[in-house]
């Protein structure tokens, strides 16, 4: 490969692959990680009520041949516990929608990496194509450090990030290679333009 980019002057297409490979390995699995952690936490929870209204349960049934003594606030003990549910539950569902949103932002480069919009047939500015895919990054690396993810996972982030300059690289030579061969069609000046005019506000 070193040959082939130093000595033949050739250019090397950087893998979106691994670009995407990089982010989900920095993601994936601490994120998972995390979602199952706060699932264990709501069945803990969970246990928990149904532990403090059994023992309430036997308590009010032996309190005859048992005797007062201090009564035991279980119904402060049951709603603590109800609070700690939903407080579980809704980090579950936080984690689970931030699982999700990152999937998007990875999946959202490979929609982004090309010269050619798919939706509108346009021709893109290959400055403003590596500038979404960097601000997909940027929100990445913003969910993982706010999620406390380890700094090799960062570091897979950045490794990824930094690929983008030869993303860019890769867009222009597209983009000369295809003036290049709509030089040579035998189209007149106005539908020459109209080709690459189209891209003014991609």
């Amino acid at each position: 490969m070193s040959y082939t980019k130093n000595r033949l002057g050739a250019h090397h297409l950087p893998d979106l692959f691994h670009v995407q490979q990089d982010i989900s390995r920095a993601v994936s699995a601490p994120m998972a990680g995390k979602s199952r952690a706060a699932i264990n936490q709501v069945e803990e929870s969970e246990e928990h009520l149904e532990s403090i209204m059994g023992r309430s349960m036997n308590y009010h049934e032996d309190l005859i041949s048992r005797g007062r003594g201090r009564p035991i606030d279980f119904e402060k003990q049951i709603t603590t516990a109800i609070e700690d549910i939903e407080i579980n539950k809704e980090e579950s569902e936080r984690l689970s929608k931030l699982r999700e949103e990152l999937k998007t932002e990875n999946k959202k480069l490979g929609e982004l990496y090309h010269y050619v919009d798919l939706q509108s047939g346009k021709i893109r500015k290959e400055e403003k194509v590596i500038n979404d895919m960097g601000e997909a990054i940027v929100k990445i690396k913003q969910i993982a450090e706010e999620e406390g993810l380890n700094e090799k996972s960062l570091k897979l982030i950045d490794k990824a990030a930094d690929v983008l300059p030869k993303m860019e690289a890769t867009l222009k030579f597209v983009s000369s290679y295809v003036k290049e061969k709509v030089d040579k069609m035998p189209l007149t000046t106005v539908q020459r333009d109209d080709v690459f005019n189209k891209c003014k506000h991609c």
